[in-house]
């Protein structure tokens, strides 16, 4: 919703930075397997860090809009829905591309 209602381009690159770069966290989850390493003295797993949002389930969040409410105009001078999430997808595939590089194809 914020990005719909953020105008400038830039305000839009921060805050989808900001969703999509890998965050590590503080505490390492309470499973069972780590709990039993952590009880023979071995540190526990660690999975890599991860983004508030991965830009693949943004871009699925995207379509979804698109398919179930795309064909909704506005009364602003913004345009009509299917095109703003348009402009936003673009965005969000730059940030994405800047953060975890270029996207591998099915062969690769």
């Amino acid at each position: 919703r914020q990005l719909l209602r953020t105008d400038d381009e830039n305000k839009r690159t921060v805050l989808l930075e900001d969703a999509f770069t890998p965050k590590q966290g503080l505490l390492v989850e309470g499973t069972a397997a780590n709990a039993a390493k952590a009880l023979d003295g071995e540190l526990p797993e660690e999975e890599k860090p991860m983004p508030d949002v991965p830009p693949p389930d943004f871009i699925n969040a995207c379509k979804a809009v698109l398919l179930n409410f795309g064909n909704l105009s506005s009364d602003d001078d913004r345009g009509d829905l299917s095109s703003r999430i348009k402009q936003i997808a673009a965005e969000a595939e730059v940030v994405a591309t800047r953060i975890f590089g270029n996207s591998m194809t099915q062969r690769e």
